[in-house]
């Protein structure tokens, strides 16, 4: 077999281990079985397939360095003069052109014309880009070309020196011998009482482990894969780089005042930074994110139209190419991390680095903002794809968002309560546990700071939770704090009081607690007045309630939050249904979710209005539609939920009925056998509809759990919540509380919906005050 035959079948081989040949053989398979937008899947297979064919030619004629070499400079000679023509054809001919023969020119421009464009100047740069890896790889393969000193390994470890200044921090400073040389490093201090250039870091640590090491000074110094990744994605030979990396310019080692010094300048760290940078490494499809993201920015920036006019100029609904790898990008780990929260929101100049390619953070938010504002839907619901991620990328959406509004309360100088920020923060991750307080401490007020100093960080994970339960609760409303405290949700921080947050667990649950401005505010104890005394020496403190009922039996945990990141089609929803039906079942109700000529005593409601109201805890808040008691329509929202745990038994993952008539016709009469397309687009408009209840029942019903008391009450309580506890009502609370133990001790297991007594009903007649010691 010919040796050329056989590169051949290797090299296409290779390829096949890169996303190209999958999207082109997917593209083309698209085009001509006629499915999905022909423009988007004819310029994707195209873009594909040259890149297939670069690759085997480049990769087959250039087996040493010196034709590489000559290869390159031809490419390199011939992109320019394309380039030249292209560009000057455009802007001498093509734009006069557009603007005099071409409607609304601007606006199509933006939507139509840079697009073609930019995938035409793609088409160009592939070669140039294809020959200067493979010349990368020759210099390698040659010796020439190293980024490591190989006599590293010979060299004693690096010892970090103290610092002299409170003020002062260390910084990488990063350059090349000469080109294509090793990269060489050394640690400089410096005071940030001085005003120099330096960019700082904004990355996830990754791996732990210390797999690379690099030379500093005359010394090696051990650091992790993403470090190092950094490192050479940061080093230049024409110019020196003082560069900032928490790793490598804070000592990890030092236990000692030190390093809680450091961790308190990280604001001022990346405030004054020249430049922060938002690291997210490299990924297959990181370079289609980043383009992706852009084209979205211009379109959403260029349109002034409706949402649904909008939805269509995105092509939200389509299989465009740029929305898996959009996805994988807000499903970053970065997104996950509470220090960039910090990071980001107060830097002064900030872009993001991905796959070799940066993007404006300002062009980030704008599409963040444009895709999530109400009207426009979930992006993820109405985009089709030819795979469902994972996971759906909640964090990265919400930390955009959330990290932009803190940006601009810290441009505006804006004092932000340490509650504050530590309830909007709560998603984020930490490895260290009680970093989910300090990572955000700096950006709190004065009166916070003081209250929490950075030489607390020498305290271990429960004393630092402790400390700011105390100061939480010294506050003006100390049942904000204890509507996110208690042990009826999983906790990991062991020997914390039931009173005290565990703020290193992401909440399976919504507070019930709601500003006292809210006019949907439950008002569970009426009008009184919170009575709350610490008793500092037992770690425990004293308040005032009434203890109103026990629990009688509990239904399964409805975990929507970690059911939702595998939800997919309406057939993979089958553990929503199915705890759904349980839960119907232990309310009292039938297996259509009705209940015949049944009250629900506490209210004197039918039965089957006080258990959907109790799901979504009688409130409703989205978006401007802020309303108490729920509104009826969502009645009719309920009865769609129910048809649509019955039929999911009887349709297949593409809609096919695959049951009897009868059994279809039971759930929707109007079902023939002749024409079934009627019930699916019921079955599809159910779908709709159950979407509203389903957000909804977002803020009561998910991470808890549905409960009888003794006195048959219908209730939502926490997760961990068991028989036997009792169910009372604390002076000045807005919701009921569920607490264990005896009369002479406490432990609070969390807040709960009662149905029927949260406007202050159950402090009607004569009842006697209790004092519980909660522990």
């Amino acid at each position: 077999m010919p040796r050329v035959f056989i590169s051949v079948l290797v090299h296409g081989y290779l390829f096949q281990q890169t996303p190209h040949l999958g999207d082109f053989g997917r593209s083309m398979f698209k085009i001509f079985s006629g499915h999905g937008p022909r423009t988007d899947e004819i310029g994707r297979a195209a873009l594909s397939g040259f890149y297939l064919l670069n690759y085997l030619i480049t990769s087959l004629i250039s087996h040493s360095l010196g034709t590489t070499w000559a290869l390159l400079r031809t490419v390199l000679k011939f992109s320019a003069s394309v380039m030249w023509v292209t560009w000057t054809e455009i802007f001498l001919v093509g734009i006069p052109w557009w603007y005099c023969n071409v409607d609304n020119p601007t606006d199509r421009l933006y939507a139509e014309l840079l697009p073609f464009i930019s995938t035409i100047g793609k088409t160009v740069f592939i070669p140039m880009r294809i020959s200067i890896d493979l010349l990368n790889k020759r210099l390698q393969q040659s010796g020439l070309f190293f980024d490591v000193d190989p006599a590293v390994d010979t060299l004693p470890a690096y010892k970090y020196e103290k610092l002299t200044g409170k003020r002062h921090i260390r910084l990488l400073e990063i350059t090349r011998r000469y080109p294509f040389g090793p990269i060489c490093c050394s640690i400089v201090h410096r005071s940030l009482e001085e005003k120099f250039d330096y960019e700082a870091i904004s990355y996830t640590w990754g791996s732990p482990d210390l797999t690379h090491k690099i030379r500093v000074e005359d010394c090696q110094l051990a650091v992790t894969g993403n470090a190092f990744d950094i490192i050479r994605g940061r080093a230049f030979f024409l110019k020196r780089k003082l560069v900032w990396i928490d790793a490598i310019c804070i000592n990890q080692r030092d236990d000692g005042p030190e390093k809680s010094e450091q961790i308190g300048l990280m604001r001022e760290v990346y405030q004054q930074a020249s430049w922060v940078i938002v690291w997210l490494g490299s990924a297959p499809d990181a370079r289609q994110a980043m383009w992706f993201i852009s084209l979205l920015f211009h379109k959403i920036n260029t349109y002034d139209n409706s949402d649904e006019e909008l939805k269509k100029i995105l092509n939200i609904g389509s299989n465009s190419p740029g929305w898996p790898a959009f996805l994988n990008f807000l499903n970053h780990p970065y997104w996950t991390r509470v220090w960039i929260i910090q990071e980001v929101a107060v830097a002064t100049n900030l872009y993001i680095s991905y796959g070799g390619e940066s993007l404006s953070w300002d062009y980030l938010t704008s599409v963040i903002r444009g895709l999530y504002r109400e009207g426009m839907g979930s992006v993820f619901v109405i985009t089709e794809m030819d795979q469902m991620p994972q996971k759906f990328p909640y964090v990265g959406k919400d930390q955009v968002n959330m990290i932009a509004y803190i940006r601009d309360q810290v441009s505006n100088k804006t004092p932000m309560r340490l509650d504050f920020l530590l309830c909007l923060s709560r998603k984020s991750q930490a490895t260290i546990p009680k970093d989910k307080i300090f990572a955000i401490r700096a950006m709190a007020d004065e009166h916070a700071k003081q209250a929490i100093t950075s030489q607390h960080y020498n305290l271990d994970d429960k004393d630092v939770y402790i400390l700011v339960s105390r100061y939480l609760l010294s506050l003006n409303d100390p049942f904000k704090l204890l509507n996110l405290a208690g042990i009826g949700n999983r906790r990991e921080t062991a020997d914390l009081p039931s009173w005290a947050i565990d703020w290193s667990i992401s909440p399976s649950s919504i507070s019930f607690w709601k500003d006292p401005s809210s006019p949907i505010r439950y008002q569970a104890s009426g009008s009184s007045s919170p009575n709350v005394r610490t008793v500092p020496e037992l770690n425990s403190f004293l308040i005032t309630g009434y203890i109103i009922d026990e629990i009688e039996d509990l239904a399964p945990v409805f975990d929507f939050m970690e059911t939702y990141q595998n939800l997919g089609p309406l057939a993979h929803m089958g553990p929503i249904f199915a705890i759904f039906k349980a839960s119907c079942k232990f309310a009292g109700l039938n297996s259509t979710g009705q209940a015949q000529d049944k009250t629900y005593a506490p209210s004197k409601q039918p039965l089957q209005e006080a258990f959907w109201r109790t799901l979504i805890g009688d409130r409703l808040e989205e978006g401007i539609n802020i309303v108490s008691p729920a509104p009826d329509i969502y009645a009719s929202y309920f009865a769609s939920l129910s048809r649509l745990a019955q039929v999911l038994d009887f349709i297949g993952p593409d809609l096919s009925l695959n049951a009897d008539i009868p059994q279809i016709q039971e759930i929707y009469p109007e079902f023939d056998l002749e024409n079934p397309e009627i019930v699916i687009q019921r079955i599809l408009e159910d779908g709709k509809m159950m979407g509203k209840f389903s957000r909804a029942w977002a803020s009561c019903w998910c991470g808890r759990r549905l409960a009888w008391t003794r006195n048959g009450r219908l209730a939502i309580v926490p997760p961990l919540t068991k028989k036997g506890d009792i169910m009372a009502v604390l002076l000045g609370a807005q919701s009921c509380f569920v607490m264990r133990g005896d009369r002479g001790a406490h432990r609070l297991v969390g807040d709960a919906y009662v149905h029927g007594i949260m406007n202050g009903e159950a402090m009607k007649g004569d009842l006697k005050t209790e004092t519980f010691v909660i522990e």
